[in-house]
């Protein structure tokens, strides 16, 4: 099973001590073809380092969603970053931090019941937490 991977629409980064993050909108950029346990390789592979990380071999870009871009006819995208999200095949949603990966899943729950882990392809909206 494949590792999904969101991109935050908006630049949102979880500097300070807050236990719940506060999204904004994600969209669903990749499903990487890896087995949960490898998550830690997601990072890499949707980074563009020796060519745009949609061209990796286990990387299907979803090059509808609206973080992509066209320039000089080429769509692309900005690299997996800082507050962005990977939903595994076991329903556990992580965080990309400053260093690694934060499971989130309880304090995300809430913002993902609205069918966001249920979307495959293109926008993916997700409402602001409540406090």
């Amino acid at each position: 099973m494949a590792i999904r991977v969101f991109h935050s629409i908006r630049s949102t980064f979880w500097f300070g001590d807050s236990e719940t993050p506060r999204p904004g909108g994600f969209a669903h950029v990749a499903p990487v073809g890896l087995p949960g346990e490898r998550y830690t390789e997601v990072f890499r592979l949707t980074n563009s380092i020796d060519c745009g990380w949609w061209e990796n071999e286990e990387v299907t870009a979803h090059t509808e969603a609206s973080t992509f871009r066209e320039v000089n006819g080429i769509k692309g995208t900005r690299s997996t970053s800082v507050g962005d999200l990977i939903l595994l095949s076991d329903g556990r949603i992580l965080l990309c931090a400053r260093f690694g990966w934060d499971d989130i899943t309880e304090d995300a729950t809430p913002f993902w019941l609205n069918g966001v882990a249920d979307h495959t392809h293109s926008e993916v909206a997700v409402a602001t937490a409540t406090s």
